[in-house]
């Protein structure tokens, strides 16, 4: 790990109380969805973010979500977690992903659009494994904030351009220039803030889903497909659906429904 990025981390500020009781709640089994909202409505800020993050047109809802209990009877506890995580981290950096030649949105816009891809794949066909994927899809990319701030700091921007053109991967361009990757820094930004070990685990593991624990292989196998079919800005092409799906057999997991996804969404 880079030691930079390491420091970096630890001087980030404590998660705000809002964050601490919607883990609370989320984790507590005698918990109700009405306990959930009643919790995210008390901050404004969070509630504009998660209802805007809810009326996103890739969930394709006919009707606008407005209020949070609605949008926690329709995506569930897990994904709304998912949504408030993202905007409690979203607000504790000051984001320029210029390192990777994408802007800001496009980076909200991959993370959004590897949640809906997951939400719309499993929220019927399997719901219980977005309780780990879903938050995982929304925070798995932030590593890439803290290593875009460590390259241009250090005034390496234009060898990381070069990379991530010549090189086979996002990974082996970060590793080659920052000497590390987004899910390794993810996973110890999400340590320091003392995240749920099993979400960690999911994320950690991400690049590398056999060394996950047992229990969340499936969700670390999901999720390193699904970031295999959405692109850097934020799009699902023909030749990285190909790409998933070929991995997605080799973990014997189901394809149909990633290929459906891929031809409704369109991005």
């Amino acid at each position: 790990m880079n030691d930079l990025i390491l420091q970096r981390i630890t001087k980030l500020p404590t998660l705000p109380e809002s964050f601490t009781k919607i883990e609370s709640v989320y984790h507590n089994p005698k918990a109700t969805f009405k306990d959930m909202a009643d919790i995210v409505q008390s901050d404004p800020l969070l509630t504009a973010d998660i209802l805007k993050a809810a009326n996103s047109a890739l969930y394709g809802f006919s009707h606008e979500v407005r209020s949070i209990n609605k949008a926690v009877s329709l995506f569930g506890m897990g994904t709304v977690r998912g949504f408030a995580m993202a905007s409690v981290v979203k607000h504790s950096f000051e984001l320029d992903m210029s390192a990777y030649g994408i802007s800001n949105d496009e980076f909200a816009d991959m993370s959004g659009l590897l949640n809906a891809v997951a939400v719309l794949c499993y929220m019927k066909k399997d719901p219980s494994i977005l309780d780990l994927l879903s938050p995982a899809t929304f925070l798995v990319e932030m590593g890439k904030v803290l290593i875009s701030h460590y390259i241009i700091k250090e005034n390496l921007v234009d060898r990381f351009s070069e990379a991530l053109k010549t090189r086979s991967s996002i990974q082996e361009a970060e590793r080659e220039v920052a000497g590390t990757t987004t899910v390794k820094v993810s996973a110890a930004l999400f340590k320091h803030w003392k995240f749920d070990c099993d979400l960690v685990d999911v994320i950690e593991n991400a690049d590398m889903p056999q060394n996950a624990k047992m229990q969340n292989r499936q969700a670390a196998e999901i999720l390193k497909c699904l970031r295999t079919a959405v692109t850097l800005n934020a799009t699902l092409t023909t030749k990285s659906v190909e790409e998933a799906t070929q991995q997605m057999k080799q973990y014997g997991l189901n394809t149909q429904c990633l290929e459906s996804v891929a031809q409704d969404i369109k991005v």
